[in-house]
């Protein structure tokens, strides 16, 4: 896909050392225990459907850090988000 990201690039991080790495578990592992600042947290515009299949973000980020503020620009997918996760 020209100018924009297929749907393997936001599956996957690139981590020079590691090779091609699933994103959501790199990410919780680098997470795991710390002081997180989510920027972007909501996932709009598919924050509805990633809270019922289990795969949002967030979600998982405040379950293997100490703490995680979560913040992002979409006033509606917060709203969404607020009732379901905590520290959005």
């Amino acid at each position: 896909m020209e100018g924009g990201k297929n749907i393997h690039e936001s599956l996957f991080a690139i981590e020079p050392a590691l090779g091609i790495v699933e994103r959501v578990s790199f990410l919780c592992d680098q997470v795991a225990g710390k002081t997180v600042l989510h920027v972007g947290c909501a996932d709009y515009p598919l924050t509805m459907q990633r809270m019922n299949d289990s795969s949002f973000l967030h979600r998982r980020l405040c379950g293997v850090s100490s703490y995680c503020v979560g913040l992002d620009a979409s006033k509606e997918a917060l709203e969404a988000s607020e009732k379901r996760v905590l520290n959005i």
